[in-house]
């Protein structure tokens, strides 16, 4: 049985009760070998502000990110200042494949790469 065990967010915050050790489970494809499988897309390297563009009560999301424009199977270019867009509870149903290289973010939380269906994004 998994239970939640006391959290603080910095060691001022106030005691709360939060998930460790949560991760999406990794995959048996490379990242190489995902980014290979992807006609047309983006590879987000990174996002920026999650905390304001999100509703933990919907999902709904709509966050900045930086990253690659994918074309045939391979890296193009770079693309600066996208925003990407969905529902998280949605996302979580997307998935298509996992990579093999799973990493633990601050808070315990990780993740491999994903390879997701589809999302909104618009580039400025």
């Amino acid at each position: 049985m998994l239970l939640p065990l006391p959290s603080k967010a910095t060691y001022k915050g106030t005691l709360s009760v939060a998930p460790q050790n949560m991760y999406i489970a990794p995959g048996e494809r490379t990242k190489k070998d995902l980014i290979a499988s992807v006609p047309e897309g983006i590879l987000v390297t990174d996002l920026s502000v999650l905390h304001s563009g999100t509703n933990t009560i919907s999902g709904d999301f709509s966050v900045a990110a930086i990253g690659f424009h994918i074309k045939d199977g391979k890296i193009a270019s770079p693309v600066k200042q996208i925003t990407i867009a969905g529902n998280f509870y949605e996302l979580l149903n997307d998935i298509e494949k996992t990579g093999t290289d799973l990493h633990f973010k601050q808070g315990g939380f990780g993740s491999p790469s994903l390879l997701v269906k589809e999302l909104y994004v618009t580039v400025d």
